[in-house]
């Protein structure tokens, strides 16, 4: 059920694109199988989710950052709890609400720059599996720069419900960190929804 809630967070936020970069926008990759299954797995699990509410969804912040200036990552509380307000105001009237969780800081100026669903699978790996917290009743958000390499411009991207079994360590949401509410250098996505 938390990889359905995953893709209801991506769905709000960027189209799914088949097997291509598309500098920015969403970089969540898939094939036409993955999409396949995806849906049919989100068709299944709708209808569950619209015949009664859920319990609350914890979301997890991994704020990584080059330094402390909100420049170069370093999300203040505000723009995190307007995020919050932003997911759950989209969500009204479905069921299904978002709860804060924890807030985890991490200076890694690496990750910042060139983190991205292409060719950093490893630094990805390594960031998630030292810091997502949880299991699949919950979502793990990350932020970085995506300033470098093929993930350059990038706004987010993330995993689809159908891949948890596979590989629980990797569901999340990774999204560029200046895309909250308040986010800066100011950009056109700074509104925290589609």
């Amino acid at each position: 059920m938390a990889s359905f809630k995953s893709l209801l967070v991506l769905l709000s936020g960027a189209a799914v694109v088949l097997g291509q970069h598309v500098g920015r926008g969403c970089g969540t990759t898939i094939t036409e199988e993955e999409l396949a299954a995806a849906e049919a797995h989100f068709a299944t699990h709708r209808k569950e989710a619209l015949m009664a509410k859920a319990a609350p969804i914890t979301v997890h912040w991994n704020i990584i950052y080059r330094d402390t200036t909100v420049n170069d990552g370093y999300i203040p509380e505000s723009s995190i709890e307007a995020q919050m307000q932003v997911l759950n105001d989209d969500f009204a009237g479905s069921g299904i609400s978002f709860t804060l969780g924890d807030v985890q800081r991490i200076q890694n100026a690496e990750w910042f720059r060139f983190l991205g669903p292409y060719d950093t699978v490893e630094m990805e790996n390594e960031m998630k599996r030292l810091y997502r917290k949880g299991d699949a009743s919950t979502l793990n958000v990350y932020t970085v720069g995506f300033e470098a390499g093929r993930a350059r411009g990038l706004l987010g991207y993330a995993t689809f419900p159908v891949n948890y079994a596979l590989n629980a360590t990797d569901d999340g949401v990774v999204m560029r960190h200046n895309s909250v509410p308040g986010g800066q250098p100011p950009d056109p996505t700074t509104l925290g929804a589609p």
